[in-house]
């Protein structure tokens, strides 16, 4: 019986001293009211030393190897001997210079107060994990630095698009009103040379007011697009709908004696046009309003010219298709014009137009004479507005 128990022993210390984690046995020293003192070692193994760095363990109590140990270390160990509940923790042992995954449990009888402690070093764990807390805050920190010098920057950036821009945005506006001014000298000067031919009764001399007039309208319609920009809110695009009555009502009072004739506009809201496309639109209506004006109502007492502009709601690869119509009820046109084919230097113009446009143009006999344009237009920043 005593062989087998000498036996067991031997082979418990063998395991005891072969496992790489610390172990030990404590005895815990409680006050009458059975606060935690102190603890002694009873048992250790061979890793005990490496991992605490304690010599000669047994026998000593703790508060005479580390006084400085902290306190939560005896309330935990006094704990478990109190109450058999095991316990797995965490806790640094600044006095001995070391951090330690610990689980404890109760051994031998409750009054024996002894507790068995498995350990493991992890101060270097704990280090790593310190070091990429303290890299994760510098980075963060960084980061949020960057961040605001980002947002600053970017700040910085918007506040010089904005007065750049606005800067842009007045020199535009001052060359449109510059190209305007300009625009009507020129139609002044062409008034002024009309005068010569103006009250002579000579087909040439009738033939060349007629050309004066027709120039310094083509003149006027490209002066009242540089008007729109100038005046507009933007510099680039102008509200077409709304040049389009300006520019009409102008001709009508240029052709004073056509005071029967009567003009109304059907025009969709909200549609811009960029130079590209207004200077040559403009030009186009100001040519058909002009021909209706001169020669539908040739011994009319009364008629109407009507202009209608409409966007196609149906796009096709990102283009807007819009229709212009200029129609009048007057005389109506013979029966073998071809638009294609017409003499008239202002429709020869119109088609000219038409083609720069890449439009299409149509002339209808419904009870009225009618000019349809259509073409079509990518819709690119403000150039063309959705109706709203």
């Amino acid at each position: 019986m005593v062989e087998e128990l000498r036996k067991s022993e031997k082979k418990y210390h063998m395991l005891f001293d072969t496992i790489d984690e610390g172990f030990c046995v404590i005895e815990v020293l409680f006050d009458e009211a059975d606060c935690p003192l102190d603890y002694r070692f009873l048992e250790i193994d061979a890793s005990f030393e490496r991992q605490t760095g304690i010599k000669n363990a047994v026998g000593r109590w703790m508060r005479e190897i580390a006084l400085e140990h902290e306190e939560h270390w005896f309330q935990i160990y006094g704990n478990v001997a109190l109450t058999g509940e095991p316990v797995r923790f965490e806790n640094p042992a600044f006095a001995l210079g070391h951090y330690y995954d610990v689980y404890a449990f109760r051994t031998g009888d409750p009054e024996q107060r002894r507790v068995s402690i498995l350990f493991n070093d992890i101060t270097e764990r704990k280090k790593v994990e310190k070091a990429l807390r303290e890299s994760e805050l510098k980075y963060r920190t960084l980061s949020n630095i960057l961040e605001e010098k980002i947002k600053e920057r970017t700040a910085e950036l918007k506040r010089a698009y904005k007065s750049l821009k606005k800067i842009e945005t007045v020199r535009k506006k001052e060359i449109h009103h510059r190209i305007k001014n300009n625009l009507q000298v020129i139609s002044s000067l062409l008034d002024l040379q009309a005068e010569k031919f103006n009250g002579k009764n000579s087909i040439k001399d009738s033939e060349i007011l007629e050309a004066f007039k027709e120039s310094q309208d083509r003149i006027i319609s490209m002066a009242l697009i540089h008007e729109e920009l100038y005046r507009g809110e933007e510099v680039d695009t102008l509200n077409f709908s709304q040049y389009i009555e300006e520019l009409a009502n102008n001709l009508i009072l240029t052709y004073k004696f056509r005071n029967d004739v009567s003009l109304n506009m059907d025009l969709d809201e909200n549609i811009f046009f960029d130079m590209d496309t207004a200077v040559p639109l403009g030009i186009i209506i100001n040519e058909l309003v002009s021909n209706s004006l001169k020669y539908a109502f040739v011994g009319s007492d009364n008629g109407e010219i009507r202009i209608q502009l409409h966007r196609n709601e149906s796009k096709s690869e990102g283009r807007t298709t819009f229709v212009l119509v200029v129609s009048d009820n007057g005389k109506d046109m013979p029966e073998d014009f071809n638009i294609e084919n017409a003499d008239s230097p202002g429709l020869q113009l119109v088609t000219t137009l038409v083609d720069q446009l890449n439009g299409e143009l149509e002339m209808r006999r419904n009870n009225r004479t009618e000019f349809i344009v259509k073409f079509s237009i990518t819709e690119k920043n403000n150039q063309v507005n959705s109706q709203t």
